[in-house]
C-alpha cells in the first residue's frame, strides 16, 4: 500500500491510524520527512532517500525561521526517526538534519535504447 503523507505533523496521527491496521513492515521516505515520524510511531523501519532535505531549504528564509520558528527542529525531529539515509548524487551534506549517517548512492541511469546516431537523428543534432 502506498500512502502519500500529507504535509504537516499535525496529520501524523492521522496517517498512523490509517495504517495501524495495515501489515505495513517499512516507510520509504522520498524527501518528505513526515514519513519518517509515521513510521516510528508504527513501530517500523524507515529509509529516507533524497539529494535534499527541507530544513536545508527552509534555513536560508529568515520568513521561516521568524514565522514558524518551529519548523527547522520539527523537520530534524523526524528526521531522527530514519532507520537509514540513502543520499542521492549531487547532494549536500546531510550533517545536521537529525538523520543518520547517510550512505551515498550512485548516478543511476538506464541503458540507452537507440544508438548514438538514432539519438541525434531524433533531437536533430
Amino acid at each position: 500500500m502506498i500512502l502519500q503523507v500529507r504535509a504537516d505533523l499535525g496529520h501524523v496521527a492521522h496517517d498512523v491510524d490509517a495504517l495501524s491496521g495495515e501489515d505495513v513492515r517499512l516507510v520509504v521516505a522520498d524527501i518528505a520527512p513526515l514519513g519518517l515520524a509515521v513510521a516510528a510511531r508504527l513501530g517500523v523501519p524507515s529509509i529516507f532517500v533524497g539529494n535534499f532535505t527541507w530544513d536545508w531549504i527552509y534555513e536560508g528564509y529568515n520568513a521561516v525561521r521568524t514565522g514558524a520558528p518551529d519548523v527547522l527542529a520539527t523537520i530534524r525531529h523526524a528526521h531522527a526517526a530514519a532507520t537509514l539515509a540513502l543520499r542521492l548524487p549531487l547532494a549536500p551534506s546531510f550533517e545536521g538534519t537529525g538523520l543518520p549517517p547517510a550512505r551515498d548512492l550512485p548516478l543511476i541511469a538506464r541503458r540507452p535504447t537507440r544508438s548514438r546516431e538514432e539519438t541525434r537523428r531524433h533531437f536533430g543534432l
